[in-house]
C-alpha cells in the first residue's frame, strides 16, 4: 500500500525501501515537497559493486548520467540490490518515502541489481525493496538498514554528496493459506510492524492465497472482504500475529465467520492456535517497609467543681502503623497481622492507617499477600 503525492512519476510495486535524508536550507525537515524526480537508465550507471548497507559516496555515483544526459546529482540515490552469495536481483521495486512515510518514487532493478533515483528535492527520505507483486518473490522485503520494518530504517543524509545505498536481500518467507467465509477477490494482508511493512493478495474462488516475499518475524493476518470491513484474527486481543520463517512456507487457515486464531501448518506440522501461558505463580516474600508504634497521650478533663482533673480512657493505648511492599512477587498485599507479646491478632484486610495494639508487651507486625505468602516479623519502633 502506497501514499502517493502528486507530481511524481512511478513505476513499479511493492518494493523494498530505502531511508534517506537530504540537508537543505529552506527545507521542512520531516515533510519534503514532491521532487521532479528523474528516472534513470541503470544500464547508463557504472556497474558498483555489492556493498550491503548504505555508505556516502565520495561524489556522484561513477558514470551516474540521468535520462537525457543530466549528470546524476548531489540529490540522487542510487545502489546495487543483491541477494545470498552475492547475486544480483533483478526486477524487485525500489520505492523512495518521506521519512513519515508518504510514497515519492519508485523504480525497479536492472539485470546487475542497479536502481537510480536523480533529482530528489532535499528531506529526509526512507528506501524499500520488496519483490514484484506478481509472480515469485525469493527475497524478503527489506529497508536500508536491513529492517524489515518503516520503524526502524536508515535515515540517509545527501548533502554535497550523492548517495549510495545498495543493500543485501535475506530468503524470503511465504505464506498461504485458505479463507472460509468470504468471496473470491478479498483482501489478505500479512504485516510486520507497520502499514508500510505489508505484502498482499486477493482471494480465489475456492479461498485460496498466496503472499510471497515476505521477511521473517511475526506478522498480523488481516482479511477485508470485497465490499466490507477489515477482520482480525483473533477477533480479540492479544493477537500473538504468525511466525514466519526465512525460506519456509507456513500454511494458514483462516475462518471469517468466526474470526478464530489461525491454524497454522509449517512444514506439515499443525500448530494448533493456544491460550497465552497463565502467570508464574508468585513465591516471593512481601516486606514490610515500616512500622511506626505511637502511644495515645490522651486528655484530662475537670469534674463539675473545676477541682481536679482525670485522664480520659484513650491515655496509654497504642497504635501501629505499617507500610509494605509485594516486591517482584506481583500479586499484591492482602492482610495484616499484628502481635503483642505472645499474643497475636487475627489477620485483617492490609491498610496503613493506624491499627490498635491492646495489651502490654513488644509489638510486631507482619503482612501476607494475595497468594498467601507471608513476610517476616517486623518489631515496631
Amino acid at each position: 500500500m502506497k501514499i502517493r503525492v502528486p507530481m511524481v512519476v512511478a513505476v513499479g510495486c511493492c518494493a523494498a525501501l530505502v531511508g534517506v535524508a537530504v540537508s537543505q536550507t529552506g527545507f521542512a525537515a520531516q515533510n519534503p515537497a514532491p521532487p521532479k524526480v528523474t528516472q534513470v537508465d541503470p544500464e547508463q550507471l557504472a556497474e558498483v559493486g555489492p556493498n550491503s548497507g548504505a555508505q556516502r559516496a565520495p561524489g556522484a555515483p561513477s558514470g551516474g548520467r540521468a535520462t537525457g544526459g543530466a549528470a546524476a546529482s548531489a540529490t540522487s540515490i542510487s545502489g546495487v540490490i543483491t541477494a545470498t552469495g552475492n547475486r544480483a536481483v533483478k526486477g524487485y521495486t525500489v520505492e523512495a518515502f518521506t521519512a513519515d512515510g508518504n510514497f515519492i518514487a519508485d523504480t525497479t532493478t536492472d539485470a546487475l541489481g542497479r536502481y537510480a533515483f536523480v533529482g530528489l528535492q532535499a528531506g529526509p527520505y526512507k528506501v524499500r525493496i520488496s519483490g514484484p507483486g506478481v509472480g515469485a518473490a525469493p527475497w524478503a522485503m527489506s529497508w536500508v538498514g536491513g529492517t524489515s520494518t518503516m520503524t526502524k530504517a536508515s535515515v540517509l543524509v545527501v548533502g554535497a554528496t550523492a548517495l549510495k545505498a545498495n543493500v543485501t536481500l535475506a530468503p524470503a518467507a511465504t505464506v498461504t493459506g485458505k479463507v472460509t467465509g468470504v468471496p473470491a477477490g478479498s483482501e489478505v494482508r500479512v504485516c510486520g510492524a507497520t502499514f508500510l511493512d505489508c505484502r498482499i493478495a486477493a482471494t480465489a474462488a475456492n479461498g485460496r492465497f498466496t503472499i510471497n516475499g515476505l521477511a521473517a518475524g511475526q506478522d498480523s493476518i488481516v482479511v477485508k472482504p470485497a465490499g466490507g470491513i477489515d477482520l482480525a484474527f483473533p477477533k480479540l486481543p492479544p493477537r500473538p500475529g504468525v511466525l514466519l520463517q526465512a525460506g519456509k512456507t507456513t500454511d494458514v487457515s483462516l475462518d471469517a465467520r468466526t474470526q478464530a486464531a489461525p491454524v497454522v501448518t509449517i512444514g506439515g506440522k499443525v500448530i494448533r492456535p493456544s491460550s497465552p501461558p497463565p502467570p508464574a505463580p508468585d513465591r516471593t516474600a512481601p516486606t514490610v517497609t515500616s512500622a511506626k508504634l505511637t502511644t495515645e497521650q490522651g486528655t484530662t478533663e475537670q469534674d463539675k467543681a473545676g477541682t481536679s482533673a482525670k485522664p480520659t480512657s484513650e491515655q496509654g493505648k497504642r497504635y501501629v502503623s505499617v507500610t509494605a511492599n509485594d516486591g517482584q512477587g506481583g500479586s499484591g498485599l492482602a492482610k495484616v497481622q499484628v502481635r503483642v507479646g505472645t499474643s497475636q491478632s487475627a489477620p485483617t484486610r492490609f491498610t496503613t492507617d493506624a491499627i490498635a495494639a491492646p495489651g502490654t508487651g513488644e509489638v510486631a507486625v507482619r503482612v501476607q499477600d494475595k497468594a498467601g505468602n507471608y513476610s517476616g516479623w517486623v518489631v515496631a519502633k
